[in-house]
């Protein structure tokens, strides 16, 4: 029997980029925020996913980006300056394993035309609401459940 390992059913995905890499893309549609259970009560941790298109062997494609609060926050702040949904941005990671950070940064001149914005629409999302409700051991947010007093650069206090 032969068996497909695990990477590589989420490499297929999922944006994967190696320590040092970056990609150029665009956000679309709204992330979704989850709470992932650990093995006991005290490992709760804050995740989201969110689809970001990219151009990949010249084709425009649907990766999910799968991250914790720091990148999540930051998404927050440039959204307020730069429409994530009509403004190019550069993902890039850093470090490797559990020591890894992502960084955002919006493109120069990244503004989508009216023919880019209409090109995206056609590009099919995942739905990345069910995929967190199929993943044992993790609670879909409510949008507004992150937001306010209760949060820290670290993210959500619960």
């Amino acid at each position: 029997m032969k068996f497909i390992k695990r990477k590589s059913i989420k490499s297929k995905y999922h944006l994967s980029l190696d320590d040092g890499q970056c990609v150029q893309g665009v956000f679309v549609g709204d992330p979704v925020a989850f709470e992932y259970q650990g093995k006991n009560d005290e490992d709760s941790k804050f995740r989201f996913m969110a689809n970001f298109i990219l151009k990949e062997n010249g084709a425009m494609t649907c990766k999910i980006v799968e991250t914790g609060w720091l990148l999540y926050k930051a998404m927050e702040e440039m959204n307020d300056e730069f429409n994530l949904e009509k403004h190019r941005v550069k993902v890039k990671r850093e470090g490797v394993k559990m020591e890894t950070r992502w960084s955002l940064m919006p493109v120069k001149s990244g503004e989508l035309s009216k023919a880019e914005l209409m090109m995206l629409k056609k590009i099919d999302l995942h739905d990345l609401k069910a995929m967190v409700e199929l993943r044992k051991g993790c609670t879909v947010l409510d949008l507004g459940e992150t937001a306010g007093d209760t949060s820290t650069e670290e993210g959500p206090a619960w």
